[in-house]
């Protein structure tokens, strides 16, 4: 009775400190540069490409159009930046984690010419938080 009291004892204190060490982990990752919303207000119905350019710099992507028998030309400039957030509790057995992303996005359409016609934006990528991985 004495043996299975020591090996129940050994075994007790193995599992408390396996479950009881752990640590936090947390981490950024960041998608692109984010886009100012000063730039992005400064955007207007009839500028030219090069002043969208100027404004926000390179696109990441640049939109298509091809209709019958006309040449290809470009729809829209899409600026994107995203920015996500990770929180961790690691354990010896267990983890929990938590993740926040959000994004920055201008979308710029541009009408035969290349001229702006239409601007779209939704600046939510500064808005990410670290959270608790055990829920909110």
């Amino acid at each position: 009775m004495k043996k299975f009291a020591v090996n129940f004892s050994i075994l007790s204190l193995f599992v408390l400190i396996s479950v009881g060490s752990g640590c936090a982990v947390m981490g950024r990752r960041q998608i692109n540069q984010p886009l100012s919303a000063i730039n992005v207000s400064k955007l207007k119905a009839g500028m030219t490409k090069a002043q969208v350019t100027e404004l926000l710099g390179a696109p990441q992507d640049i939109l298509f159009i091809r209709k019958d028998n006309d040449p290809v030309r470009e729809l829209a400039y899409v600026y994107n930046h995203t920015t996500t957030k990770y929180t961790g509790v690691v354990f010896a057995f267990l983890n929990f984690g938590n993740s926040d992303e959000n994004q920055d996005r201008v979308v710029v359409f541009l009408n035969a010419d290349g001229i702006v016609e239409h601007i779209g934006a939704t600046l939510e990528g500064q808005k990410t938080d670290y959270g608790f991985p055990f829920g909110s």
